[in-house]
């Protein structure tokens, strides 16, 4: 069999319904999925826990399951499957991930957790993808929330919440050894072990990755490359109404990426691994003590730590840490009111070590941000709920913001619900918004003058703002449910990027003119979109999951603006995109497969794709497993994002497949 033939079976194979051949009376798992889905408790739509479909907004849950059947060996990747979420893969170590548009290398409108504690950075405002070196096999589940979630944390979560949730070390006990090998992209080995001490249950984990591989950036042949390695601790301790979980963990990584370099009049991109490469070490730390009372309210305080330092290969550094502590009070009054109060306190520090192309003035920012919140999910009958919310924070560096929501889910019928919600956000300006220098091309000038074209941000830039309505549907069966959202979403103070007055620069030597470009708040926009997202089980053991997107931004550019591209901005997103997947088990075989469609990205000419990926996995015994993988079944190489050339250069995603063996020690 040929190399292309296997492909073309394995993209058939998992998509094709599974054949039953459990033995009659066994446990008819898959059958009971979707109300398993349903009834999933989730913490991230309003600090209390919910079932999944009770929450009053466009809700999605990735389970355990789900990540295991993926075939996924990133975060990123598992998010593609999320209506409403755009995923692209810039290069080997870059993504561009949103929700509801705004994407880009450092999309910015995006709040991702973990367990609780923010990733989000202050240097440049958004997630640095390559630092979230999570084992997958260690996360409970991933909740997304799609909207304005800043009533409930705060500034940045404008467009949506991404909060992962990890496995309590009481539910990793055992040994775990996992390899993983393929034709493109990766390489990896994993180990995890978890115990318990009297009150205390344990885990420890580490793994090692290797990725990178040829591809292509502008039509030109480049190799990319990457290795990582990650360690943590997890500790759980269970003591009558005190739990007390801690955990420590650390990421370091070397890559060789494709940034933009300045060099001569123009700027040349590196597309070939620079002789120097960069270097990434994330240590983080976290405490947190729950306290039940006897009334049923309960206390909850987290104490969290996080330090990125990045040494890039053009002479720059980034230092960024933080230490947040946050406490939270939850209870019931009267039978209707349940209530959660909370606040805390925030310092991010930002340090930056410039170059001649990319600096801080100052290097050194702190940023302190205090907060406080207040939820009270209503019911006021049987059929109707109302969810009222609102935080404050005080940001040094951003002034005061107020993020209020109200909420309200109706039961119309059994099994037939409407809600409907209005909620605003903001999003803090970042050290690079404020205090940033790019330069990025010289030019020859009048009298033999030199001309220094660059970029630069502007302290008094501004929050941006959002207000958004949206309104969903669900239907809820036993083997089947249907979720429908629609929503429009009105942005203002939006960034646009403002030529300048040319000035004279006495440094850095000789003496020339500096021709750049500023940060200004002059754009307004307006987003529209439905998300629609459908489960089905068909037969015993087999499940169908499909979704289906639709965007549409207009932007309106203030007359004093002078931004050329602002007034075509499209949100860097398709207007449509869909997915379809299947899963099922043939006696002790997996066989898993999906299909991801996307419409063109205008503004960037990217062409639409569609992907086809696909999974077998085999149960050999009870604690060895072997899968096959293969990604992008459909094409050799596409592309999905076309990163600003003068920051990254971005590279086709190629086929792949890969084999995955776990070994299970009890």
């Amino acid at each position: 069999m040929t190399s292309r033939q296997f492909v073309a079976l394995l993209a058939v194979v998992g998509m094709l319904p599974p054949i039953d051949l459990r033995a009659q009376g066994s446990s008819d798992l898959a059958s009971t999925s979707i109300e398993d889905l349903l009834n999933i408790e989730v913490v991230s739509a309003s600090h209390i826990q919910q079932r999944r479909s009770d929450v009053p907004a466009a809700v999605f849950v990735i389970t355990a399951d789900d990540i295991r059947r993926s075939g996924a060996t990133l975060v990123p990747e598992l998010l593609r499957g999320v209506p409403g979420m755009f995923v692209a893969r810039i290069n080997a170590t870059g993504w561009a991930i949103s929700a509801r548009g705004f994407n880009d290398l450092w999309a910015n409108k995006l709040l991702v957790l973990i367990d609780g504690r923010s990733v989000y950075s202050r240097t440049f405002s958004g997630v640095d993808w390559s630092s979230l070196d999570l084992p997958l096999g260690d996360i409970e589940r991933i909740e997304v929330i799609r909207g304005p979630g800043g009533s409930v944390w705060g500034a940045n979560a404008v467009n949506g919440v991404i909060n992962i949730i990890t496995k309590s070390a009481a539910d990793t006990q055992g040994a775990v050894v996992g390899v993983e090998s393929g034709t493109a992209d990766l390489d990896r080995v994993g180990v995890r072990y978890g115990g318990a001490s009297g009150r205390t249950a344990y885990r420890i984990s580490s793994q090692w990755s290797d990725g990178g591989s040829p591809g292509t950036a502008s039509g030109n042949p480049i190799d990319e490359s990457w290795q990582r390695w990650s360690a943590g601790l997890r500790l759980d301790w269970a003591n009558g109404a005190d739990k007390i979980v801690t955990e420590a963990s650390v990421v370091a990584e070397r890559d060789w990426p494709l940034w933009a370099s300045f060099a001569g009049p123009a700027p040349s991109l590196s597309l070939a691994p620079p002789t120097s490469a960069d270097s990434l070490v994330t240590p983080t730390a976290m405490f947190g003590w729950t306290h039940a009372l006897a009334s049923g309210a309960s206390f909850e305080t987290k104490f969290f730590t996080d330090l990125r330092r990045r040494r890039i290969g053009n002479g720059t550094s980034q230092d960024e840490g933080f230490g947040e502590a946050e406490a939270q009070f939850n209870t019931k009054i009267g039978g209707r009111h349940a209530i959660a109060v909370g606040g805390g306190f925030r310092r991010s520090q930002v340090n930056v070590g410039g170059s001649i192309g990319y600096s801080l003035t100052p290097s050194d920012v702190d940023f302190d941000t205090a907060s406080g919140f207040a939820q009270d999910d209503i019911t006021l009958g049987r059929d109707v709920r109302v969810s009222l919310g609102s935080r404050f924070e005080h940001d040094d560096k951003a002034g005061n913001a107020l993020d209020p929501s109200v909420r309200a889910m109706w039961d119309i019928a059994p099994h037939h619900r409407a809600w409907a919600a209005v909620s605003h956000a903001d999003r803090t300006p970042s050290a690079t918004d404020l205090f940033v220098r790019y330069n990025f091309a010289t030019a020859p000038g009048p009298g033999g003058l030199p001309v220094l074209v660059g970029y630069r941000g502007n302290s008094d830039f501004h929050d941006e703002e959002v207000t958004n309505i949206e309104a969903g549907y669900r239907l809820e069966r036993r083997t089947a449910s249907i979720d429908i959202n629609a929503y429009r979403a009105a942005f203002t103070n939006l960034s646009t990027t403002e030529p300048m007055a040319p000035s004279l620069e006495p440094t850095p030597a000789p003496l020339h003119l500096f021709a750049g470009y500023e940060l200004r708040n002059l754009q307004t926009a307006t987003a529209t979109g439905v998300e629609f997202a459908a489960h089905w089980v068909p037969v015993a053991n087999w499940r169908v999951d499909a979704s289906y997107t639709g965007f549409r931004f207009t932007p309106r550019v203030d007359p004093a603006s002078r931004d050329a591209i602002a007034a075509s901005f499209d949100g860097n997103a398709p207007a449509r995109q869909w997915q379809v997947r299947s899963s099922g088990s043939i006696g002790p075989i997996d066989v898993d497969g999906s299909v991801y469609g996307a419409s063109r990205l205008e503004q960037m000419q990217v062409p639409g794709y569609t992907r086809v990926d696909a999974r077998v996995a085999v149960a050999v015994s009870p604690r060895l497993t072997i899968a096959a993988t293969g990604r992008n079944l459909l094409d050799s190489s596409h592309q999905e994002f076309a990163e600003n050339p003068y920051v990254v250069a971005s590279t086709d995603v190629r086929r792949s497949i890969g084999v995955h063996l776990e070994w299970r020690i009890k």
